[in-house]
């Protein structure tokens, strides 16, 4: 998750070898004019504490396009419970592809601590009053 929008169109120049000044700018004022909004003000770092539902952050640490200290400002903005798992040579790519130990390890740990547990059927009382179920 990128934190500003400028930030990340700044990024995505610099990742091609590009200046980004004044090119940035131009585009993410274009790009919010033909889309009638204003993208300068599209920034998730500033929405992110109004975030309350579980939240699992996995983030390549070799993203050029969404740098750490990027996603760590989001991250940390974050109200509710969050999770955040950076895979070491993860670039801005699948990382379920490239890491499925990993990836499968993070997002079941995660769903783990944060879904609710469903009782096991057998033997459990019903909340109504019939007895067991």
């Amino acid at each position: 998750v990128f934190d500003t929008m400028l930030q990340t169109v700044k990024n995505r120049f610099q990742s091609m070898g590009v200046p980004s000044f004044p090119s940035a700018e131009l585009l993410v004022f274009w790009g919010g004019e033909q889309l009638g909004f204003n993208a300068f003000r599209h920034n998730p770092v500033d929405y992110a504490p109004s975030v309350s539902c579980p939240v699992l952050f996995l983030h390549g640490a070799h993203d050029l396009r969404v740098r750490p200290e990027e996603a760590d400002r989001v991250f940390e903005a974050i109200a509710g419970p969050k999770a955040r798992t950076e895979f070491r040579d993860g670039e801005h790519d699948f990382n379920a592809a490239r890491f499925p130990r990993e990836w499968s390890k993070a997002v079941s740990s995660f769903l783990d601590e944060n879904l609710p547990q469903v009782p096991d059927r057998v033997g459990v009382e019903d909340t109504a009053g019939r007895g067991k179920l």
